[in-house]
């Protein structure tokens, strides 16, 4: 709750005092999905806030914003800082959470207009996009193993990434299919040679017209997992999708010599 330089239209100077001065502008509905408490977090009173087990919902936001001046602290103002720097702020609050549920509360501060409707809804979106950013580069880093290839020249580590980038989006793809839509059909996402090894490896258990769902499974599987310890993570899918990319690849190889033999 940061501190606000005093002006003539406020006598409280601190952030979310000033917010609530604020009407709602707009209202935005977005679904919540659930999420289970981490080991060792069984009550509320242990659980982090961000960390709590939680039914899926569809969460009721009012938004609103405003132009402050934060006040920089006497401590860490020098010579040629300023007292205060200005800043957009948008405040996003859950109006009627469940009982017992933290209500969503954000607070986005932002150098973005904020003059219209529809510049707040595209800050927010911004926000929102930040959790499936990070799983980028968790696909990145741990799916493709990228800080593993141990480069140290700049150009080597830009050229790793170019190749790797490919592989991550197609796999954070699968991933977030699976879990928003997950009978999209696996066609749409990996080759019909990829899918025809997934079948041969899991001994006919896999489908006929496999989903997305299905085939990320099956990657998983491919690279260790264990469907008790819930859904798979990263590290898993990684090694199952470099794998199924081996049995891929001596698949074709297989294919090329039979029709080399035929001719």
């Amino acid at each position: 709750d940061r501190a606000l330089m005093k002006d003539e239209t406020s006598e409280r100077p601190y952030l979310y005092s000033r917010l609530k001065m604020e009407l709602p502008v707009a209202q935005r509905f977005a679904n919540l999905s659930a999420r289970k408490a981490k080991k060792g977090q069984s009550t509320a009173k242990k659980a982090r806030r961000r960390n709590r087990a939680r039914k899926p919902r569809k969460a009721v936001l009012d938004i609103r914003a405003a132009h402050v001046r934060l006040r920089i602290p006497d401590q860490a103002r020098g010579e040629k800082l300023p007292t205060s720097v200005a800043v957009n702020v948008v405040s996003v609050i859950e109006t009627n959470p469940p009982r017992g549920q933290e209500p969503v509360n954000w607070t986005l501060l932002t150098s973005e207009p904020i003059d219209t409707v529809e510049d707040l809804k595209r800050i927010i979106d911004y926000y929102r996009a930040r959790w499936l950013i990070e799983e980028f580069f968790k696909a990145i880093k741990t799916g493709c193993n990228y800080e593993k290839a141990q480069l140290e020249s700049y150009r080597a580590l830009r050229i790793q990434l170019a190749m790797t980038l490919p592989v991550a989006y197609q796999l954070l793809r699968a991933r977030y299919l699976s879990r928003v839509a997950p009978a999209t059909p696996a066609s749409e996402i990996f080759r019909p040679t990829m899918l025809s090894v997934l079948r041969y490896e899991l001994n006919g258990t896999f489908p006929t017209e496999p989903t997305v769902a299905d085939a990320l499974n099956a990657m998983a599987s491919l690279g260790g997992h264990i469907k008790n310890n819930g859904p798979p993570g990263w590290a898993v899918i990684g090694r199952g999708y470099q794998r199924a990319l081996l049995l891929e690849r001596g698949w074709r190889a297989a294919r090329g010599l039979r029709r080399s033999d035929q001719s």
